[in-house]
């Protein structure tokens, strides 16, 4: 081979290893980002199921109250300006359904500027409900606070539940609920309303 066919060669093989030296860290990075984080969305539309870890999703309503009450029919005040936003969902796990991982479920709501607001379970602000707090497991009547009976989500069975979020109220008609599993990071789902 002769001096300028290496030289040839050569200058072929530089914007590939390039691309490789380069592209490669860019690629483990955002790997690892994205394994830690939600960062897909699959978009439901109104009233439709989505699909997500096996299971069947749904969101069944949201209802904005201004002046809720606890377990005990008090009235719960809430930060001047905000309202109470309960977003009940149901879900239907099926049978490759991680049921263990439904009880870490995440629930929060975005607004189109990309604000965040977290459930608010166990909190001050937690209104009175007869449905279980929680994607896949309660401990108990939400009624009855003498029972102490452990309840799951079963494969094929509905699981009715709802989130509690304290919103601005002006933020209260655009924000769109979400539900995250950090085992199935990137993917999460998000509700249109």
């Amino acid at each position: 081979m002769t001096a300028s066919r290496r030289r040839l060669l050569c200058l072929l093989a530089l914007p590939v290893l390039a691309v490789l030296a380069l592209g490669w860290p860019t690629w483990q990075a955002w790997s690892h980002y994205a394994g830690l984080r939600p960062v897909f969305a699959t978009i439901v539309p109104p009233g439709a199921e989505g699909e997500y870890d096996g299971a069947r999703w749904r969101l069944l309503e949201t209802v904005v109250e201004r002046a809720p009450s606890d377990h005990l029919g008090r009235r719960i005040e809430l930060p001047e300006g905000a309202v109470s936003l309960l977003a009940r969902f149901k879900v239907v796990p099926g049978p490759t359904t991680d049921l263990e991982a439904l009880r870490l479920c995440e629930g929060r709501l975005r607004d189109p500027s990309g604000l965040i607001w977290t459930a608010n379970r166990l909190s001050a602000f937690q209104p009175a409900s007869k449905l279980p707090d929680n994607c896949g497991w309660s401990l108990g009547d939400p009624q009855n606070w003498m029972d102490m009976t452990e309840r799951k989500a079963t494969p094929g069975e509905p699981w009715t539940f709802e989130l509690n979020f304290v919103v601005p109220a002006d933020a209260a008609g655009r924000v769109e609920p979400e539900l995250l599993l950090r085992e199935q990071y990137p993917d999460y789902l998000r509700f249109r309303r």
